[in-house]
C-alpha cells in the first residue's frame, strides 16, 4: 500500500491510495506560511516515524520520494468537506484559517519582492525618465513665457539648465545687456520674480535628477556590474525594467533582449508585414547607433549575446566577467565594420 502525504493550511495529511485518512498532524506554532516551505517540516517528521520513509510527499524534499500533484492533494482539494469532517473541523474555522494564511503568503512574497535590489533600480530609472520627461516640459514653458519678454535668448542659449540658469542670475534682460534692442515687451517686478522663481524650481528639479543618476550609478554597479560595464549604467537598468527584473532578464534568450523595447515594430511587422525590427533600445549603445546600417543587424545580435551571458553572471554568479565580454563584442564590432556593403546580388560595392 502506498502512502501519500499532502499539506492543507491545517497540518499535514497522510492518505493511502484510495483517499482513506491514515493520520493527520496539525501544524504547531505561530507561523501561518509554514505550507510553502520547502524543507522537511517536523509534523511530516513525525509522519515518517509512523509510516516509514516510503511516504509519497507532494512537496519536492531532497532525499524523499514526491509526486507533483500526488493523490492525497488531489483527493483533499476535490472534496475538502469530506476531510474537514474527518478531521472534525468546521468549514467556517477552515475559511478564516485559509483567508489567514493566504494573507500571510501574500505579505511574504510582497517583502521578498521588495527586498530584491534590482526593483530599486528599476523604480530609480523610472523616476529618471519621467523627470527627463517633466523638464523638458516646464523648460519649454520656461522659454515660451520669458521669450514675451526677450525672445532672442531663446537661439542664444539651447540648453535648457543653461537658460534657467541665465534667467535665475539676470531676470530682466536690462541686467543682463543695456545695449541690445529687444523685440520684446517690458515685464514688471512682480513678472520678474515670478519668471526667476520658476526657473529656480526648474533648477531645483535638475539637481534632483542628479542625485538620481548618482544612486542608479552606484546601485546598479552593485546589482549588475557585468551589464554596467557593458552597456552603462541607464541602459542597463532600462534593459533590467523591460524585462520585469535582473533574473527576468537573465532567463530571456539573446534574440528577445536584442527586440526589448521594439514591440510595437515587432507587431507591426507580424499584423500588417511591416519591416521586422532589427534592434530595440538597445541601440542606444553608441557603438551600434554609429555603426554602418547594413552591419547594425549583426552588431545587435552580437551584443545581445552578450548582454544575455552577463545577464545570467549577475543574476547567479557574481563574478565578473565584463571585461572579457567587451573586449569579445568590441573584436566582432570591428570584424563586422570591415565588411563593405554586399548589394542584393551579394556583389561587394
Amino acid at each position: 500500500m502506498k502512502i501519500y502525504s499532502t499539506r492543507n493550511v491545517l497540518g499535514v495529511f497522510a492518505l493511502n491510495d484510495t483517499g482513506k485518512v491514515l493520520g493527520f498532524i496539525p501544524f504547531r506554532g505561530g507561523r501561518l506560511t509554514k505550507i510553502a516551505e520547502k524543507s522537511l517540516l517536523e509534523e511530516e517528521r513525525e509522519l515518517i516515524e509512523k509510516f516509514g520513509e516510503e511516504i509519497i510527499f507532494e512537496v519536492d524534499i531532497e532525499g524523499f520520494a514526491h509526486e507533483i500533484p500526488n493523490k492525497a492533494g488531489e483527493f483533499l482539494r476535490l472534496n475538502p468537506d469530506h476531510y474537514l469532517e474527518e478531521i472534525g473541523v468546521e468549514r467556517e474555522s477552515y475559511n478564516l484559517k485559509l483567508r489567514e494564511v493566504c494573507f500571510a503568503l501574500a505579505r511574504e512574497k510582497a517583502k521578498e519582492a521588495l527586498s530584491e535590489r534590482d526593483k530599486m533600480v528599476i523604480e530609480a530609472v523610472k523616476t529618471l525618465d519621467d523627470l527627463s520627461e517633466t523638464l523638458n516640459l516646464l523648460s519649454e514653458r520656461l522659454r515660451s513665457w520669458y521669450s514675451m519678454h526677450y525672445p532672442e535668448l531663446s537661439s542664444k542659449i539651447d540648453e535648457h539648465e543653461k537658460y534657467a540658469r541665465f534667467i535665475v542670475k539676470y531676470g530682466r534682460r536690462e541686467n543682463f545687456s543695456q545695449t541690445e534692442i529687444s523685440m520684446g515687451i517690458d515685464i514688471t517686478e512682480e513678472q520678474e520674480e515670478m519668471l526667476k522663481g520658476f526657473a529656480d524650481s526648474i533648477l531645483k528639479l535638475y539637481e534632483q535628477k542628479k542625485k538620481v543618476e548618482e544612486f542608479l550609478d552606484r546601485e546598479i554597479n552593485q546589482v549588475a556590474p557585468n551589464l554596467t560595464y557593458l552597456v552603462g549604467s541607464v541602459l542597463a537598468a532600462r534593459l533590467m525594467s523591460l524585462a520585469g527584473g535582473l533574473r527576468n532578464l537573465a532567463f530571456m534568450p539573446a534574440s528577445r533582449i536584442q527586440l526589448l523595447g521594439a514591440e510595437k515594430a515587432l507587431f507591426r511587422h507580424l499584423k500588417r508585414n511591416a519591416k521586422p525590427p532589427k534592434h530595440g533600445i538597445i541601440f542606444q549603445l553608441p557603438e551600434l547607433k554609429s555603426s554602418p546600417w547594413w552591419v547594425r543587424g549583426k552588431i545587435a545580435r552580437s551584443l545581445a549575446s552578450v548582454l544575455a551571458i552577463a545577464a545570467r553572471v549577475d543574476a547567479f554568479s557574481g563574478e565578473f566577467i565584463g571585461d572579457k565580454l567587451k573586449e569579445k563584442f568590441e573584436k566582432r564590432v570591428k570584424a563586422l565594420e570591415s565588411l563593405k556593403k554586399v548589394n542584393k546580388r551579394g556583389v561587394n560595392r
